[in-house]
């Protein structure tokens, strides 16, 4: 009993100091952008890996200021986006009213998956994430409690980071990331997997990719020509910037 009590102190303390860290910055890299070409490569591989579709119900964990959840939404998906930061779905909100998307598409919360509150008749097909999963405080718990809010048959997908590849370090550097990152080599694709099994998953299957830095295919789309030939290569494969991950329950 006393170790469920401690555990879950340090969980509430976890999001206590995440809460302040997104709710202190603008973190505008992290903000909706229309142009972006890395954001629209990502999804393009996203989607069919997902297997999303249109009239599925999704709950989007992390989703942040919207940097996936808003171009999820003009494609047509329908989401509940759930953060614990005020001021990232504040600006979430800002963008949703700005691009005009219907309100029965979305709906917004302030929660995390450990304290979502989901009713029977309305758990979600699919529950997604975009680099969520290494800023937790215990993976196996987020991926527990994704289980009771997904119907019966369906499925979870996150796209992360691999804490293998030099890039990722880089990236944190540029707004003191690495600060908000939880047990960060808990999401491997390995650890993950595992993860997952012990949370009563099944028919888990990941796919590594990228090369390029965001930047840099934003600047030189072209690049994502040659990105798509070296996850073919199983000298890189291992250290290839980003991973896709999912598993059915």
């Amino acid at each position: 009993m006393l170790t469920s009590q401690v555990k879950i102190t340090e969980q509430e303390k976890w999001n206590s100091f995440q809460k302040e860290f997104y709710n202190s910055r603008e973190h505008s890299r992290m903000w909706y952008d229309g142009n972006s070409h890395f954001v629209a490569s990502i999804l393009n591989k996203f989607i069919p890996f997902a297997t999303l579709t249109t009239q599925e119900q999704i709950l989007e964990i992390g989703c942040g200021a919207g940097r996936y959840t808003l171009p999820l939404l003009l494609r047509g998906y329908q989401l509940t986006a759930i953060d614990i930061s005020e001021r990232m779905l504040k600006k979430l909100q800002e963008d949703t009213d700005k691009l005009k998307i219907p309100e029965k598409q979305y709906t917004i919360m302030r929660s995390d998956i450990h304290s979502l509150n989901v009713e029977n008749d309305k758990k979600f097909d699919i529950v997604i994430g975009f680099n969520v999963l290494h800023h937790l405080f215990d993976v196996k718990n987020c991926f527990e409690n994704i289980a009771r809010c997904l119907k019966k048959d369906g499925r979870m997908v996150f796209l992360e980071p691999n804490a293998l590849n030099p890039l990722h370090y880089i990236d944190t550097l540029l707004d003191r990331g690495w600060q908000a990152e939880g047990h960060k080599f808990d999401s491997l694709p390995d650890r993950v997997r595992m993860s997952l099994t012990e949370a009563g998953f099944h028919n888990i299957q990941y796919r590594r990719f990228g090369f390029f830095p965001p930047l840099l295919i934003n600047c030189f789309p072209s690049l994502l020509k040659t990105e798509s030939y070296t996850d073919q290569f199983k000298f890189f494969n291992k250290v290839l910037p980003y991973f896709m991950i999912k598993g059915e329950f």
